[in-house]
Parts: C-alpha cells; sequence; structure tokens
C-alpha cells in the first residue's frame, strides 16, 4: 500500500498544475501512511481520501485511476480479515 502511495506522489508531482498536484500529494501521503496507523483509525478511509479525488481529477490518464483501484482492492482484501469484536460479538 505504500508503495502504490509512493507512486500516486509521483504522478501527482508530475501534473504540472498545482492544485491538483496539491490534492495529489496529500492524498498520496494518506495512502502511504494508511497501514501504519493504529488500529482503532479507520485505514479504508485513508485509502479513499486519498487515492479517489486524485484519481476523479485525473480522470482522463490511465495511472491514476488504475492505481486507485488497485488501492482500494488491497485496502478492502487486508481489511476484510480483521472484522472488529463490535461486529462480531465475540472479543478475545
Amino acid at each position: 500500500m505504500s508503495i502504490l502511495g509512493l507512486l500516486e506522489l509521483m504522478l501527482a508531482a508530475g501534473t504540472g498544475v498545482g492544485w491538483i498536484a496539491a490534492i495529489g500529494i496529500v492524498g498520496s501521503l494518506a495512502v502511504v501512511v494508511a497501514p501504519w496507523v493504529s488500529p482503532t483509525l479507520p485505514r479504508m478511509t485513508l485509502i479513499i481520501l486519498g487515492a479517489v479525488p486524485f484519481a476523479l481529477l485525473t480522470w482522463w490518464s490511465i495511472a491514476s485511476p488504475l492505481l486507485a483501484v488497485v488501492a482500494l482492492g488491497l485496502g478492502a482484501s487486508g481489511t476484510l480479515g480483521r472484522t472488529p469484536a463490535l461486529i462480531t460479538g465475540r472479543v478475545s
């Protein structure tokens, strides 16, 4: 996930448009730190807020929307196995 965030950072730096680059850089940092945050923070929220806005702003390219889809897929698959005890009713 962090590598995908770094790839988004490279894409954002290469856009050339100031405000799109700023949104991409902030979003890429959110994707980079998503797997490393505390389990109490919603990791998928960081991934969604990090990858989707930049992908929507750069919809004409294939790289950034594809990167967002891969990041969302990896994030979802990583969180499926970790169902909170509040939902399952089991406390370990």
